[in-house]
């Protein structure tokens, strides 16, 4: 009897698979495109992931402070920035973290106003630079991101994802602050070399790629996503857990 339920949970989580598969609902709330999304989910490495947006621009305002509430300590992350005919961003497996009270006094005594910490970060296009959706993987050096204390008094942006991408951005050198606007970004040049073949998009001087059209722009929006295990994958999971137990009493 035991068994035979089990294998009628198969057939149930067959059918729930296969049904989720044939259309991915897209996040309440989200900017995204259902072809945008789609390519999204396409590159993440378990295409069954489901995401949650959790923060846009044009909805929750433009502030620092806008994004660190609306996000808070979720992660993964999937930042995405839409620019003219391009959307971009980075997904971020660290968050984007605040520093709390210990790590706080750190910073506070260093004068950085800053926390950096490495994690899982990576680059994608999905619309504008590439023929299709594409996946660009960074180097070791480069997979960290420097996020600012709320409050404290830092030069020039509030994040830097992948020493790349830098938002709220209110230029370089010492005396600049922050800009008020979170989409304010800095977007460095990539090297012609290290760009995936079939680069259609704006390049500098040098023949590098200008993700934004230009290194600095100001984004027509930005969204942040949370990335979650689908329902599907969930019950598999607890598939597998009764299974265990099922056949654990044989």
């Amino acid at each position: 009897m035991a068994i035979r339920a089990v294998v009628y949970l198969l057939i149930l989580s067959v059918a729930w698979t296969s049904a989720e598969a044939q259309q991915s609902d897209l996040p309440n709330g989200t900017s995204l495109s259902a072809s945008e999304y789609d390519a999204l989910l396409g590159l993440l490495v378990n295409d069954t992931t489901e995401l949650i947006s959790l923060y846009r621009t044009s909805v929750h305002g433009t502030e620092y402070g806008n994004l660190l509430d609306r996000v808070g300590n979720a992660l993964p992350l999937v930042l995405v920035i839409k620019k003219d005919e391009y959307v971009f961003g980075y997904y971020i497996g660290g968050g984007l973290l605040q520093p709390d009270d210990h790590t706080r006094k750190f910073t506070d005594v260093n004068k950085t106003g800053t926390l950096n910490y490495m994690c899982d970060v990576w680059r994608f296009s999905l619309a504008g630079h590439f023929p299709t959706p594409t996946k660009m993987d960074l180097d070791s050096n480069e997979t960290f991101v420097t996020v600012a204390v709320r409050g404290a008094d830092v030069c020039c942006e509030n994040v830097n994802i992948g020493a790349a991408l830098h938002l709220g951005w209110g230029g370089s050198g010492g005396s600049h602050q922050p800009a008020a606007d979170i989409r304010s970004c800095y977007h460095e040049a990539i090297v012609s070399d290290d760009l995936p073949e079939g680069y259609i998009g704006e390049r500098d001087e040098d023949g590098d790629a200008l993700f934004g059209g230009s290194l600095e722009f100001m984004g027509d929006e930005i969204e942040v996503l949370r990335a979650s295990a689908s329902r599907t994958q969930i019950a598999i999971a607890v598939l597998v857990g009764l299974t265990a137990v099922v056949f654990a009493a044989f």
